[in-house]
């Protein structure tokens, strides 16, 4: 995963990443970034090897929990991860540190990736299953809420274009 810049098959994916990188440091406000790279060449893999869902907003704010987790293994006890400069670590060091990272991302969303593809088939079915559970405790309610019109997934804020799917 390390190294220097290289092109990469997907230039339209890598500049929106990069543009997220960018604005992170922004907000910021002139810090250094945690690995920005680093973060730019675990997102780039990850949306890679998951074209269903891609990257999607706020994958970001769940790699970089482990990048600092797994950075500690490699700074002195002083040193604070998020202040860190990476570019002090050898090669091996960062690689590992985004292997890691990008393996801990992956364990964490494939049990939910379902939530983030087309149609949103995991979250239909926990809205299904919602459903079902409001049936058996208070079946009244529910229908008075039917009879108002309002369907079970709009009131649990999914878009309207999937109310049919329910």
């Amino acid at each position: 995963m390390g190294g220097g810049r290289q092109q990469v098959p997907d230039q339209r994916l890598a500049s929106d990443i990069l543009l997220l990188v960018f604005m992170r440091r922004i907000e910021r406000r002139g810090e250094q970034f945690l690995g920005g790279e680093s973060l730019e060449r675990i997102l780039y893999v990850w949306a890679i090897r998951h074209p269903a869902s891609g990257y999607v907003q706020g994958i970001n704010d769940l790699v970089t929990p482990f990048f600092q987790v797994f950075l500690t293994a490699y700074i002195d006890e002083g040193d604070e991860a998020e202040a860190f400069d990476v570019g002090r670590l050898p090669p091996e060091a960062l690689e590992a540190i985004e292997a890691d990272s990008f393996w801990s991302l992956s364990k964490l969303l494939e049990g939910i990736q379902d939530n983030y593809i087309f149609a949103q088939p995991g979250i239909q079915r926990q809205v299904a299953r919602m459903k079902e559970l409001c049936e058996r405790v208070d079946g009244p309610s529910l229908l008075s809420t039917n009879r108002s019109s309002v369907s079970f997934p709009q009131s649990t804020h999914l878009p309207p274009s999937l109310s049919s799917l329910a």
